[in-house]
């Protein structure tokens, strides 16, 4: 869309997760267990080569973070999986899957916000993992807001294995403010389909001592056997982990004005819907570096036709109001659209490219290639966010 200045920022999230379990079933025999304590919380600066650089604690240029971006957050899910550990009976690696352990699958609901920690707080919470001697186990972490629940789903069922654990972004169905405004009659450069995409973090727990991912059940031995706490269990190193955001964040802000001799300026907008092509709605989450390759786009066969992800009615908005949408995305490179729809009985649609003409910000400190460099397409990198600005009489300049 002519008009729109483009400002790509940082964004990660460093979240603190644990939670209370049901207790594993009482061991027999020599069988030890042990009761771990796990914290996941907010951290500083770190920049790597496969994943984006969380928020500063302090002042730098170029991100963001902070209370505000992880507003809504109220959900931590520890998903664990386990195998048996073979270090003491085979020689070399071990190659068998980690198995879904529906004993340690667990969603924490009380997180806080320290003011104690870091320069500005961080999003904390505490819980615990059970291990059972002989095993090796994985815990990896997804955060979510409670209110985009029923917006994915995880393929959860027992036997699966962590390299098969896979997120499915789910359909909005709701469709009941939307009257005729999907209906693709009015222009076939859009489909029908409608996804709320929710805010994802994802990481995974490890010992405080070493950041490799398998934990394992290492008591402390004693000349006695193995020490033990006042309540007979086996104390094991503390874990630890770090939460990123697995999407892209795209803010668009549009002030509604006449300016322009536009076909549409000053003509009772009713509705407005933001549209990408494509939108991918799977990745698995074996990994954090997963997010890098989503699955299952729409459209599939490669054509160019749009979906919506965010929708906003306009019928209370005056020339000076502000028109916003704010989205979520998988990683990818797509094309951004603008659906609008006008005229008193709002029976006028139109479907509009969004393009930019300031990229000053656009290849800084986040390395975003430059939109306009390859034919208007967006390359969204997980934990960044994208904000665009600009006028809405300028919409129809770029016609679908």
């Amino acid at each position: 869309m002519k008009g729109l200045n483009y400002i790509a920022y940082g964004l990660a999230l460093l979240l603190a997760a644990c939670t209370n379990e049901e207790e594993l079933p009482t061991p027999t025999g020599e069988t030890l267990t042990a009761t771990v304590p796990i914290t996941i919380s907010l951290g500083g600066n770190e920049t790597t080569d496969t994943k984006a650089a969380p928020p500063s604690e302090g002042e730098q240029e170029g991100f963001i973070g902070g209370q505000e971006e992880v507003e809504g957050i109220d959900r931590i899910r520890l998903i664990t999986f386990r195998r048996k550990d073979m270090d003491d009976i085979q020689t070399g690696g071990n190659t068998e899957p980690f198995l879904y352990d529906p004993t340690n699958d667990q969603v924490i609901t009380e997180l806080t916000w320290d003011l104690n920690k870091g320069d500005n707080g961080r999003l904390v919470a505490q819980g615990n993992l059970h291990m059972i001697y002989g095993y090796e186990y994985r815990v990896v972490g997804l955060s979510y807001a409670s209110a985009e629940e029923e917006d994915f789903t995880l393929n959860i069922r027992d036997g699966l294995s962590l390299e098969e654990l896979n997120l499915s972004v789910v359909e909005h169905t709701d469709m009941s403010d939307l009257g005729e405004f999907l209906h693709t009659s009015y222009n076939d450069k859009h489909n029908e389909n409608y996804y709320d995409v929710p805010q994802i973090f994802y990481g995974y727990c490890y010992q405080e001592d070493r950041e490799d991912p398998i934990i394992k059940f290492e008591a402390i031995e004693t000349g006695d056997g193995y020490e033990q706490d006042e309540e007979g269990n086996y104390p094991i190193k503390p874990l630890t982990g770090v939460l990123y955001r697995g999407m892209a964040k795209i803010e668009i802000h549009l002030t509604v004005d006449d300016e322009n001799s536009s076909s549409i300026a000053n003509s009772h907008y009713q509705q407005a819907g933001l549209l990408i092509s494509p939108i991918y709605t799977q990745t698995t989450l074996s990994a954090y570096d997963d997010f890098l390759s989503p699955l299952s786009p729409i459209p599939s066969n490669g054509s160019e036709l749009y979906t919506m992800i965010d929708h906003q009615d306009m019928s209370d908005l005056n020339d000076g109001d502000v028109l916003s949408f704010i989205a979520y995305v998988l990683p990818c490179k797509a094309r951004l659209g603008l659906r609008l729809n006008w005229g008193i009985a709002g029976g006028q649609y139109g479907n509009y490219l969004i393009k930019v003409n300031d990229l000053s910000n656009a290849e800084g400190a986040t390395g975003i290639i430059s939109p306009d460099s390859d034919n208007d397409y967006f390359y969204f990198r997980r934990n960044h966010k994208y904000v665009l600005k600009g006028n809405l009489s300028t919409a129809d300049k770029h016609k679908l």
